[in-house]
């Protein structure tokens, strides 16, 4: 049996599939995406996705049958739920869960819905910054067509994360797909650990940085 599986969601996890990976728990890699604890707030982002303590039970019933998990905080979008206290709570939540390491990227816009994710900000009560005014930066080769905050923002911004994360015992990996014009020295591993289950990013690896 060499098949393996990856995956990330943002969704609930089907018992169906639980007991699924749970005869092969050492074959299965999961990310599951969640960027703020914040239940009007996530509602509003992510509107008919499953909640944050849906996400959070997830992580429970992958590592309770011996999976290893990784959180994906993207897409993080500035001043909102990049900011200390947000990142503070959720990272404190994810430790309680056992959540060694976290992968983060910054919200990756397509011209056409700026406008919509303006209208979208405007609707949260603590933020009325419209999406124009931010200071967007085409990627490198025109990626998509897509745009993201300033290369040098993104770098800091992705450092006081990384901090924050080394307080919570957890190692953070930069999302390189989605920041081609970062020197970036790790890998956000989406498709788990292509091949070399001891090699950089794994979960052993981890657990070594952190001592």
């Amino acid at each position: 049996m060499g098949v393996e599986v990856a995956f990330l969601t943002k969704g609930a996890i089907p018992e169906r599939f639980l007991t699924l990976f749970s005869s092969f728990p050492n074959k299965v890699f999961a990310q599951i995406g969640i960027t703020t604890l914040d239940e009007p707030l996530q509602k509003t982002l992510e509107p008919g996705a499953a909640s944050p303590s849906q996400r959070l039970e997830a992580i429970e019933n992958l590592t309770r049958i011996g999976i290893g998990v990784r959180a994906r905080l993207d897409p993080l979008v500035p001043d909102l739920t990049d900011t200390n206290e947000n990142i503070e709570h959720l990272l404190s939540e994810l430790g309680k869960r056992q959540i060694l390491s976290i992968a983060a990227g910054y919200i990756f816009l397509r011209p056409a819905f700026a406008q919509r994710l303006s209208e979208i900000l405007h609707q949260c009560a603590r933020k009325t910054n419209s999406a124009r005014a931010w200071s967007w930066h085409r990627l490198a080769d025109g990626v998509g067509g897509g745009q993201m905050i300033a290369a040098a923002y993104r770098q800091e911004r992705f450092e006081g994360l990384r901090a924050l994360a080394a307080k919570h015992a957890m190692y953070l990996h930069v999302c390189a797909c989605k920041n081609p014009d970062l020197d970036l020295k790790t890998n956000c591993r989406i498709a788990g650990p292509a091949q070399n289950p001891i090699g950089e990013g794994s979960l052993f690896n981890e657990k070594q940085m952190i001592r």
